[in-house]
């Protein structure tokens, strides 16, 4: 095995190395931490997320199914889980996020009947088996 040597982008040391940027674990890490590193960076992390305005909205998200999911299904939502009765808020402190659940599996039907609301442990759960 050959090894060259590097300069760590975190210390500027010299070390010998199979190609890696780091001279060390301790080194990598400090350098992931650092505001200096643009993973980090608020400013090139707002510009990033300056740069996806408008390409994730509506039918351009992965996610869309064809805008079937209205926005009033919020008021069908009730503050606890039907199966494990976890409450959304704790103290006034959002806890958990619920979710209508229709139990027919057909997004089109929203009669109350159809509808559960769930915290997304059990909708996990339910939707697995």
């Amino acid at each position: 095995m050959r090894f060259f040597e590097n300069i760590c982008k975190n210390c500027k040391k010299f070390y010998k190395g199979r190609g890696q940027n780091f001279c060390s674990y301790s080194c990598h890490m400090s350098y992931r931490n650092k505001i200096n590193n643009p993973q980090k960076n608020p400013a090139t992390r707002l510009k990033n997320s300056l740069s996806k305005i408008g390409k994730q909205l509506g039918d351009k998200n992965p996610n869309w199914r064809g805008g079937i999911s209205p926005q009033w299904y919020q008021q069908f939502r009730k503050s606890a889980c039907e199966i494990c009765s976890i409450t959304k808020l704790k103290n006034g402190i959002r806890k958990k996020v619920l979710n209508v659940h229709h139990k027919n599996h057909n997004r089109l039907d929203w009669e109350l009947k159809n509808l559960i609301t769930l915290c997304e442990t059990c909708h996990q759960n339910i939707h697995k088996h």
